[in-house]
């Protein structure tokens, strides 16, 4: 029996994490690992930041005014003036957009009540705007724009970066050093720059984007893109442009400014070379951290061989440093706290999954973070020196040990419950890990590409997710996505193997049970079985899909153990070995074997794998006449059922049906019969629950029927003609047809009277 859990609330689980963040990131003494996860950092860090902020309103849930799906925001041209002291911002975004509804009157846009707005422009006139929150304003369009028309907006800004969610805008110090950083995942951009309301919960509108930040001439400014210039200014000040050019969403624009030392590399790829961009704190610039931001450019290789080419090869990746305890991606430049392997490969991963191809929604966030954390698994298996033991030690450290919610997140209004780390980073990883799997290498990775073809520059769903798969795998995959993506918890699973022998083969049949909360769904998965026998290993897959099954599997020798999942390829929330409960009875073997054709069929026997209650009645015999009379004998020690034909079977195909009314003499339970499961539970077939008729034909040749095609024809006397002559002694002779001793022309006669 499982001894008792305490009970598990998500207070207690928020309540936990937190707990764990703040020891973990902000105690100097508590002891780390080598490698953090880099998913746990990442995290653990977001909420941590969340806590620790102030209470900011959440936008509204629809763009105020017209919907966000009216409008697309083709590029955003954005200057601001960074005050460090006085944590104030001064600027203006110039945004091009492009109507795509006909009457278009309105446009919502984000910016904080913080700031003052003095100025808001319509293709550079002056427009009338209305604040409706806190965070968002609505503005007039001076005439009416339709589908396909481009127009620019402008909102000027001025006040306070107060900042909200995980520091969206943070003015704090290094090593006594000021420095300022943003950070505006989920959706907290509003509180240092205006931008298009594209609805709480929508990322898929992404645009270009030119960024002027004027900070102190002393600060190297990060951002995303590519650097076009460092203008000096007067005043001790310097502007910095940087010119992102492939599209992107908002809370991925970001920018960091302080007395960073910045060193550069550069990746070769297949098409040419890239830069790479480091600016890390001058206290921290030591052999040890370069060398392990160095250990991008190999990343880089594994992902690019594994996911397609790096997604903004024209212009750069890079990593600067801030005070956050994890990483953030921000489009080509991704922010980290600290330079572990686990988290540089996170992060870059991030540039495919959740840059390129960003979650359409925070409901789908697992999309983002699932996927990179399974990356860092995979950086495990394919980097240089790496190994499959390493794919599985980096899962099992990535283990959830929380299940009560889903990964899908049906309300994503708490950021606290959008980055758990259980079921948004460990689970959304173990569901990648195991699909791939079920579905094998080769379409998993195909799978990855096609999703990435469909969806590259824009958003995606699960059910965009799985629409890929099943564009590879060519069958539906509702049954693995609804149960792990859309249901909480894990398998709870119970096990127990015996060996039988029949007939002198042994088997193994294994015993699986479902023991889960009656909240969580019934798993289907296919699952591995370590069987070893005296001689030696073999592992055989079986699709578990019920409560309790009950599989029999061919032996090699006597059997030694059944190992349930050795490889861990399946998240289980408890795997426990129990004793064995017997199951329904199985068919082991059939004469004549089914499918066969046979020029005389005496009789028919069937072999069970175990002790079973069975009667003339649980049987029928039809044929192309119809049923036929047969006599029955059960041999209880042979397990064999033989069924004898009252007289000569006629040419045609005959059916043997074994109703379920056949039951095991141990446990009561029905037959496992079904011939057509697939995959089969049995040597014979069967589904591995108790119920289901086994249904069986087999065919008696016409005598003419040489190739046993079901037809008399050419083909046959062809088979004639090649054996044309004596018949040889011994024989056997089929061709000689009329029993005459010779294959001639009377067995061709024999042919054409039985012709069709």
């Amino acid at each position: 029996m499982r001894p008792a859990r305490p009970p598990i609330t998500p207070a207690l689980v928020a309540v936990s994490a937190l707990a764990a963040a703040h020891v973990a990131y902000t105690d100097p003494t508590a002891p780390r690992p080598a490698d953090p996860v880099g998913a746990d950092l990442c995290a653990a860090g977001k909420i941590l930041r969340f806590a620790d902020g102030p209470a900011l309103p959440l936008p509204a849930t629809e763009g105020a005014g017209a919907p966000a799906s009216q409008t697309d925001v083709l590029h955003n041209d954005l200057s601001v003036t960074v005050d460090p002291a006085a944590g104030s911002l001064t600027g203006a975004n110039t945004m091009t957009i492009r109507s795509l509804a006909d009457g278009l009157t309105e446009v919502g846009v984000r910016i904080s009540d913080q700031f003052s707005l003095p100025q808001v422009l319509v293709d550079g006139a002056a427009a009338p705007w209305t604040r409706l929150s806190p965070t968002t304003i609505r503005v007039t369009l001076p005439t009416p724009m339709n589908t396909g028309d481009v127009f620019s907006l402008t909102v000027a800004y001025s006040g306070p970066g107060v900042a909200a969610g995980f520091g969206s805008i943070t003015f704090g110090t290094h090593a006594g050093t000021p420095i300022f950083s943003t950070l505006s995942e989920t959706w907290y951009a509003y509180t240092w720059w205006p931008h298009k309301d594209d609805g709480q919960n929508d990322n898929r509108d992404k645009a270009t984007a030119d960024i002027r930040v004027t900070a102190p001439d002393w600060m190297t400014i990060a951002s995303n893109g590519v650097l076009q210039s460092e203008t000096p200014l007067a005043g001790g000040l310097k502007e910095t442009h940087w010119a992102a050019t492939s599209p992107m969403t908002t809370y991925l624009l970001s920018m960091a400014g302080t007395n960073y030392t910045r060193f550069g590399a550069v990746w070769s790829h297949a098409g040419g070379s890239m830069p790479l961009d480091f600016l890390i704190y001058p206290e921290n610039d030591t052999p040890t951290n370069r060398n392990a931001l160095l250990q991008i450019i190999p990343m880089l290789d594994v992902f690019s061989a594994l996911y397609g080419p790096y997604p903004f090869l024209n212009e750069k990746y890079g990593v600067y440093q801030f005070n956050f305890p994890g990483g953030m991606e921000h489009q080509t430049m991704s922010g980290q706290g600290s330079f572990g392997q686990s988290l540089s490969a996170h992060e870059l991963a991030h540039q495919w999954w959740g840059d390129e191809v960003t979650c359409a929604d925070w409901s789908n966030i697992w999309l983002n973070e699932g996927f990179a954390t399974y990356s860092e698994a995979l950086w495990q298996e394919f980097r240089p020196g790496g190994s499959v033991a390493g794919l599985h030690a980096a899962m099992a450290a990535r283990r959830p040990t929380v299940f009560l919610s889903s990964t899908f997140i049906p309300n994503p209004v708490n950021p606290n419950r959008i980055f758990n780390t259980h079921y948004t980073y460990r689970k959304g990883a173990w569901i990648l890990h195991m699909l791939r799997h079920a579905i094998g290498d080769q379409a998993f990775f195909d799978s990855l590409a096609a999703y990435r073809a469909a969806h590259a520059g824009g958003g995606a769903t699960t059910d965009d997710f799985r629409a890929a798969v099943e564009s590879v795998v060519g069958e539906p995959m509702d049954w693995f996505f609804q149960e792990w993506v859309f249901e909480p918890g894990a398998p709870w699973y119970e096990h127990a193997a015996i060996e039988r022998v029949v007939g002198g083969q042994r088997y193994a049949e294994v015993m699986i049970r479902q023991a889960s909360p009656p909240t969580y769904p019934i798993y289907t998965m296919p699952i591995d079985l370590g069987v070893t026998t005296d001689a030696g290993l073999s592992t055989v897959i079986v699709r578990n899909d019920a409560a309790a099954e009950h599989f029999l599997i061919p032996l090699d020798g006597p059997l030694q153990s059944v190992e349930l999942d050795p490889d861990s390829w399946v998240l289980t929330e408890d795997v426990t070995a129990v004793a064995f409960a017997e199951g329904p009875p199985k068919i082991v073997a059939v004469t004549p074997a089914p499918g066969s054709t046979a020029p005389v069929i005496d009789d028919v026997t069937i072999t069970f794998q175990a002790p079973v209650t069975i009667s003339q009645a649980d049987v029928t015999l039809t044929g192309p006449g119809g049923a036929a009379a047969f006599s029955f004998v059960y041999d209880d020690a042979a397990q064999t059922a033989t069924i004898t034909p009252a007289g000569t079977l006629t040419p045609g195909q005959w059916t043997v049906t074994l109703a379920d009314t056949v039951v095991s003499a141990i446990s009561g339970l029905a037959l496992d019969g079904e011939t057509n499961a697939a995959p089969p539970a049995g040597p014979m077939g069967g589904d591995g629950e108790p119920g289901g008729a086994a249904v069986f034909t087999f065919t008696i040749a016409r005598p003419a029927d040489l190739n046993g095609d079901g037809v008399v024809n050419g083909a046959d006397i062809s088979f004639i003609l090649s054996a044309w002559g004596p018949c040889p002694i011994p024989g056997p002779c089929p061709e000689d047809l009329n029993g005459d001793g010779a294959v001639n022309g009377a067995d061709i006669t024999f042919v054409l009277s039985d012709w069709g």
